[in-house]
């Protein structure tokens, strides 16, 4: 484990080039004076409040500031800007998109991650209220920061994945697998507990059924976490708080597709360093996991924060596999016939039929008029995608 510190230098150097009363060329570090107006920009946007909580740059250089507005009530709100620091008017209504969920409530829904998708759609996770309890909210855009009618309801959709016994959940971000599955992570409470909560789904918002217990995994993070990236392998790394008795614990989870802990990454998948919190993004450098975590020194009582690296080893390429059928002919009544049996990764896979055939095993069976379809599946591992 490696620590680096900190980035308060970073911020004093920030605010003493803005205060400097003369001209400077722009350096590595300062603001871009190609961006809006000397790298800056404030945007009214017609509500009482306005809470930016999550940013997103896209393929052409375009950024996505998203968060919290509120008139009435606090919806979910994103504005798209061009690369040189104008709001994009071809997005939402003059460059700003609102979405609120108003399911019940005060209404108080918070977004805290953007996902640009293919084709220029965009996809907004966040925490939605309810009368009683928070839940996980996702809405899709499309390119023109429109409400995308193809996902869920007006392209909204609120997902009820609570035990009876939660009061409710707080998303804290999101992240787009590469073979376009999401995965949210936040923190669940439980009774009287708190924990980490991971959900995977499907391009269409459906939970991935291969994933956890019905798309989902709890991990023991007595705080919750924060942040969610994958290693180039396709494990998943998590990052978030655990606390015993006084003492807080950065703590680090990595997880296989398949939703286990990985028992070959610190204590049984779980990693925890002592006296530090609040993690911040999950990036990586040279395949090591990396993030950022803060102290209260104990010497001075002033709040720090370190860079910390671990070392990961990655089992990947994590890559795609195929199930090679190829054109079947023409079979009789009551003919039984035999499918592949395995994957080009060389794993087994399943078959289901529907229509005028029965299927057991890899063998398929006509048994009346009309269209059998045979539909292939194979799970992925570690190694590869589903």
């Amino acid at each position: 484990m490696t620590m680096r510190q900190p980035w308060v230098a970073l911020c004093l150097i920030v605010k003493l080039l803005l205060t400097l009363p003369f001209a400077l060329e722009a350096a590595d570090g300062d603001l871009d004076p190609g961006f809006s107006t000397d790298g800056m920009d404030v945007q009214d946007w017609g509500v009482d409040f306005a809470h930016a909580l999550a940013v997103a740059t896209t393929s052409d250089g375009s950024i996505l500031v998203g968060g919290q507005v509120r008139s009435a009530n606090f919806d979910f709100g994103v504005v798209r800007y061009l690369p040189d620091g104008t709001l994009d008017s071809a997005f939402g209504d003059e460059g700003l998109a609102r979405i609120g969920f108003d399911i019940g409530g005060n209404a108080s829904d918070s977004l805290r991650a953007i996902l640009p998708l293919p084709g220029g759609k965009t996809l907004l996770a966040g925490s939605v209220a309810t009368a009683t309890v928070f839940l996980p909210g996702l809405a899709r855009l499309t390119a023109a920061g429109e409400p995308d009618p193809d996902f869920g309801i007006g392209g909204k959709l609120v997902l009820d994945l609570l035990p009876d016994t939660s009061t409710g959940v707080s998303i804290s971000r999101a992240a787009r697998q590469p073979d376009g599955k999401i995965v949210l992570v936040g923190s669940i409470r439980i009774d009287t507990e708190t924990q980490c909560g991971i959900a995977r789904f499907n391009a269409n918002g459906t939970l991935d059924s291969g994933f956890g217990t019905g798309g989902q995994v709890l991990v023991g993070m007595s705080v919750g976490c924060f942040n969610v990236n994958w290693q180039a392998d396709g494990k998943l790394v998590v990052v978030g708080n655990d606390k015993v008795g006084d003492v807080n614990y950065g703590t680090f989870a990595r997880l296989l597709l398949t939703g286990a802990l990985d028992t070959g990454f610190g204590n049984g998948g779980l990693l925890k360093i002592s006296n530090f919190g609040t993690p911040t993004r999950v990036a990586f450098s040279s395949g090591n996991p990396v993030t950022g975590l803060t102290i209260q020194d104990p010497a001075d009582g002033v709040q720090k924060s370190y860079v910390v690296e671990l070392t990961a080893t990655l089992t990947g390429p994590w890559v795609s596999q195929t199930i090679p059928l190829g054109a079947l002919p023409g079979r009789s009544y009551g003919e039984t016939f035999q499918l592949p049996a395995t994957a080009s990764s060389g794993l087994a896979v399943s078959y289901s039929a529907s229509g005028a055939c029965l299927v057991a095993g890899n063998f398929v069976q006509p048994n009346g008029l009309g269209t059998c379809t045979i539909t292939a599946n194979q799970a992925g591992n570690a190694t590869y995608f589903a």
